[in-house]
């Protein structure tokens, strides 16, 4: 039996932290005016068939694909499951597309088929949804399951007693995948970390949808050409092939700077930042969370272990002004679009890749050659004395999870476990990828022709903190972008683009303090015992 408990939540900064991390979250936002809700019911009748990919480094091949809806894989229903008819909310964000609400719709259709289960989707639009959603949980009227955008949220719902702790569950078999042995152990490894809270007893406090992705994207006509055999799999070897594909006349590299933090610099400045700095992540975690809280990050400021002014952090820039001169030209201009055309064109050789920017570039009709996918080259001790030898990306399970409301009758809770066990499924990661492009979170995923997404699973280590972000101060991203130009261009100093960030640290730190009455006396909220 899924255990209830409820209590009020004590966290004062959490709708604030909320909107900051929902504004980073661009692709699973909407714009909706309205909170709404609609039941969906229904069936399909296709049969699944997943196939594990191949790991390591991975082909696209053909440019054409479908992007309908139509061939979605559907769901039969199984004598093994128990039929309940019963009607449960699941609270998410509005979908603004007719695509987005078409696979919300299938998802319930066919998870009623499987079940007797009728879903009954509870939305609110994005910049309501924190405070729609916190104040739900405070007054005990909240969805029976709903949709998390960060980690941190769930795990002060745990903390609060507000939502069900997912451990025992997670360590018994997801009904859907009968013999494929524990829930959990069906799940990416690189994922288990982070959906558990070590501060408060390795608890799982929610389940993860989908997980974002970032790789490294070549062009494998251009790398045979230019007799490069293989991707690299270092900074250094990153570097060499960029200088050869320099030489032989081709553009190495491609990023987008037009739209500031929209663009792409940040990516590449989290990247490095982690494998350089990845060393202080034990001293700033200091509730064993597994992951820097935002408490966590107003300590390390504090106390100085975060100075941007001073190595391993100031040694970022001067690698990635290196690596700019190797960028395609203009690149300050482009937005995300123009780089995937200009990719899917063969304008340049590789770019960093998001999981969202696939389908535009993979279906592009000016695309003729074949993709390359793998993960971001490690920052080893031979570029740098603090690089980890880690390949760190962007990614991980932070924009899409699911909890359970502990406030919920139990009937509710237990047909809403059977939910999230459906969308951690094989039937439902098929459906996912071929429907939505997005990378389920499972250690095997089903391979869908024409479609790489596959190619983008989590076989890389996730950071366990990213300033640059707005998971923390949306000032800091603006300026480590517009500062980060002037700097790559030669109209700054690495000296007084680090003070900058600093001080912007700083001033965000000073308001989180205020706000929260956090100080060094009471150890910046971290010795609060956490909900039992």
């Amino acid at each position: 039996m899924l255990k209830s408990k409820r209590t009020l939540l004590s966290a004062l900064a959490l709708v604030t932290i909320l909107a900051l991390c929902l504004s980073a979250c661009g692709q699973n936002s909407s714009n909706s005016s309205n909170t709404q809700a609609s039941v969906a019911t229904g069936a399909t009748t296709a049969e699944i068939s997943p196939t594990a990919s191949d790991s390591g480094d991975s082909t696209v091949t053909s440019p054409a694909a479908s992007t309908d809806t139509e061939n979605s894989p559907a769901t039969t229903a199984d004598a093994s499951i128990p039929q309940t008819d019963i009607t449960i909310t699941v609270g998410a964000q509005a979908q603004t597309t007719d695509a987005g609400k078409q696979f919300q719709d299938q998802t319930a259709e066919n998870f009623k088929e499987l079940t007797g289960i009728t879903v009954q989707w509870v939305t609110a639009d994005t910049s309501n949804y924190p405070t729609w959603l916190q104040t739900q949980l405070m007054g005990g009227t909240a969805p029976d399951a709903f949709w998390s955008n960060m980690i941190n949220w769930p795990q002060q719902f745990m903390r609060d007693g507000l939502i069900v702790d997912l451990t025992p569950y997670l360590n018994q078999e997801n009904i859907f995948n009968p013999g494929g042995g524990t829930w959990l152990s069906q799940l990416s490894p690189a994922i288990v970390s982070e959906i558990s809270d070590q501060s408060n007893g390795n608890k799982i406090v929610a389940i993860p949808r989908s997980v974002g992705a970032n790789k490294l994207a070549y062009n494998k006509d251009i790398f045979e050409k230019v007799g490069i055999s293989s991707p690299p799999a270092t900074w250094a070897e990153m570097m060499d092939d960029c200088a050869k594909l320099q030489t032989a006349g081709y553009v190495p590299f491609g990023y987008a700077g037009k739209d500031g933090a929209s663009g792409n610099l940040h990516w590449i400045l989290s990247m490095v930042c982690a494998s350089l700095t990845s060393s202080t992540w034990p001293q700033l975690d200091v509730n064993n969370s597994g992951m820097i809280e935002t408490n966590e990050t107003v300590k390390g400021v504090e106390d100085g272990t975060i100075d941007i002014t001073k190595s391993p952090w100031i040694d970022i820039f001067p690698l990635v002004k290196d690596f700019s001169q190797y960028w395609l030209p203009g690149w300050e201009t482009l937005d995300n679009t123009d780089l995937m055309n200009k990719f899917a064109a063969g304008n340049f050789a590789m770019m960093q890749m998001g999981v969202w920017m696939a389908q535009t570039v993979y279906t592009n009709p000016d695309r003729t050659f074949d993709i390359g996918i793998v993960p971001m080259p490690a920052i080893t001790t031979e570029t740098s004395p603090y690089g980890a030898g880690i390949s760190y990306s962007l990614g991980g399970v932070s924009y899409d999870l699911w909890s359970l409301n502990a406030s919920a009758p139990q009937e509710n809770q237990n047909a809403a476990l059977k939910f999230l066990q459906y969308i951690n499924s094989p039937q439902f990661a098929e459906s996912l990828i071929a429907d939505t492009w997005q990378v389920p979170p499972l250690k095997t995923l089903p391979s869908v022709p024409d479609n790489p997404i596959s190619q983008f699973s989590m076989d890389y280590n996730v950071e366990k903190m990213d300033l640059f972000n707005t998971s923390y101060d949306q000032q800091f991203l603006a300026d480590a972008v517009s500062y980060g130009q002037l700097y790559i261009e030669g109209k700054m100093s690495a000296a007084d683009y680090a003070a900058k960030l600093q001080q912007d640290l700083v001033d965000a730190t000073q308001n989180y303090m205020q706000s929260n009455d956090w100080s060094e006396s009471n150890n910046y909220g971290l010795d609060a015992t956490p909900t039992p």
